[in-house]
Parts: C-alpha cells; sequence; structure tokens
C-alpha cells in the first residue's frame, strides 16, 4: 500500500507559514479557537467579510488571493 503524497498547502496555509505565526496564534489574534481557524485555512469554511480582510491583513496577502470566491468584497 502506498502512501499518498502529502497535500501543498492552501495560499493562506503557505502566507501564515511565511510569516512565521502559528495556526494557534492566529487564531488567538482573531479571538477564536484553532480548529475553528484551521477550517478556515483548510477551505472548509469561508469567512465572513470582515475576518477575511483581517486574515488578509495579518498574513500579508490581498484577499483576492486568498478566496478569489469573495469576487473582490475583500479590501487589502
Amino acid at each position: 500500500m502506498s502512501k499518498r503524497p502529502p497535500k501543498p498547502p492552501t495560499p493562506l496555509a503557505a502566507a501564515r507559514i511565511n510569516k512565521g505565526i502559528t495556526q494557534s496564534d492566529l487564531a488567538t489574534l482573531l479571538g477564536m479557537k484553532q480548529p475553528s481557524y484551521s477550517a478556515i485555512e483548510r477551505r472548509l469554511v469561508v469567512p465572513d467579510v470582515v475576518k477575511a480582510q483581517r486574515i488578509a491583513s495579518i498574513v500579508g496577502r490581498s484577499g483576492a488571493e486568498l478566496w478569489p470566491s469573495l469576487d473582490g468584497e475583500v479590501r487589502p
């Protein structure tokens, strides 16, 4: 039985890792628990626009890069 290769990180995960921030630290900055943040990072949940703006600002990316589905609603 062969193992699956690991999935590449999502753009949000890559940006967070690049900034040297843990999921727990970012969740704390957002006032949420780590499992809830993890669901956002794994694209199981799309954050509301305000939370998406905060996340994008913290990780130094544009909202459009992180959530193309929000169609320009998230500004840097």
